[in-house]
């Protein structure tokens, strides 16, 4: 009897012990960011720091497009800026091919509005950013973990109040601002590994002496 007893007590008690589901999937950062590392490589530290700051003014995508061709004919980049635009142009629609092959349903047709947003260029980069975002929260959390964001038009790191959002579903209120302060932060330096990049601070840059 006593035996019995001892079995049913852990029974009765993990009936009533409430349900916690699994930890929710992580989804994926807001976007890949496009650093074109050769470009910003081979400037001056007084012409990284211009781009920086086109690429964060308040203008429309259009618009940022164009200083940045300007920028790049001014510092003798014309033709590698054009190949970069180029790549990232095609890498973009052979996305767009293979996942509008791969994706169906709701899942298609949140792809599809997400990438509208994107070739708007009738926009700022922060109203882009806050479209797909406010375009993401209002979407089923399962949902927006299966559809990638495709890549921003506009090279660099995202504009200053933006952020890579749902990356924990079990904090949807949390918001994480990026750490890079480009205001503070000028020079970008190539780490040899080809892609990757990392930042110095203006107490290196001898370009301003």
């Amino acid at each position: 009897m006593f035996f019995f007893l001892f079995i049913l007590f852990p029974i009765s008690v993990l009936s009533f012990a409430p349900f916690h589901p699994p930890p929710p999937h992580k989804c994926p950062e807001f976007g890949p960011r496009q650093w074109p590392s050769a470009l910003i490589r081979n400037v001056s530290a007084p012409a990284r720091r211009q781009f920086f700051q086109i690429i964060q003014l308040n203008d429309t995508k259009t618009q940022i497009e164009t200083k940045l061709a300007g920028w790049a004919k001014d510092n003798g980049l014309q033709t590698e800026y054009e190949n970069f635009t180029q790549t990232v142009q095609q890498h973009m629609k052979t996305s767009f091919d293979n996942l509008s092959k791969w994706l169906t349903g709701p899942a298609l047709t949140l792809f599809n509005k997400i990438w509208d947003i994107r070739q708007n260029m009738g926009i700022t980069r922060t109203e882009e950013c806050q479209q797909i975002h406010e375009l993401l929260m209002n979407t089923d959390p399962e949902l927006r973990c299966l559809v990638p964001v495709p890549q921003a038009i506009i090279p660099g790191p995202p504009p200053a109040k933006c952020f890579p959002p749902f990356n924990h579903l079990d904090s949807p209120n949390e918001v994480t601002l990026p750490s890079l302060k480009l205001e503070d932060e000028a020079i970008l330096e190539n780490n040899n590994s080809g892609n990757a990049t990392t930042i110095e601070t203006d107490e290196e840059d001898e370009d301003d002496k």
